[in-house]
């Protein structure tokens, strides 16, 4: 029959696996997280703090804890630590990427602030 598959990762691997696993799961969890605040904007005086919780633990599940799942299964493969570095590297400026877009999106949605009336003229 055929050879073993070899399981080693070229550095490039890494690299890719990084980009496009943190792309899926922070793209995902933005992507959620901004329809989730976008609904939770519009529920009332709490809506603005309950979206920033949720997105915050949206993002914490999903978007760094599936990147850390499929780096726990892809750890029986060989690599260099630099090439694992390399892979945490991509799954954070995806994640940090995807927060530079999502934030700008919702802060046009907040509602607007009335001014405070001190009765000083």
């Amino acid at each position: 029959m055929g050879e073993p598959a070899d399981r080693t990762l070229t550095p490039l691997d890494w690299h890719l696996c990084g980009a496009g696993i943190g792309g899926l799961f922070c793209g995902a969890s933005a992507l959620l997280s901004y329809l989730l605040a976008l609904k939770l904007l519009k529920s009332g005086p709490a809506g603005p703090l309950a979206a920033m919780v949720s997105g915050l633990v949206l993002r914490s599940a999903i978007g760094l804890g599936g990147p850390a799942l499929a780096f726990t299964l892809l750890r029986g493969w060989s690599a260099e630590p630099s090439d694992k570095m390399a892979y945490w590297f991509w799954v954070l400026a995806v994640y940090l990427l995807s927060l530079m877009v999502e934030l700008p999106l919702l802060v046009r949605r907040l509602p607007k602030a009335k001014p405070v009336e001190t009765g000083k003229e």
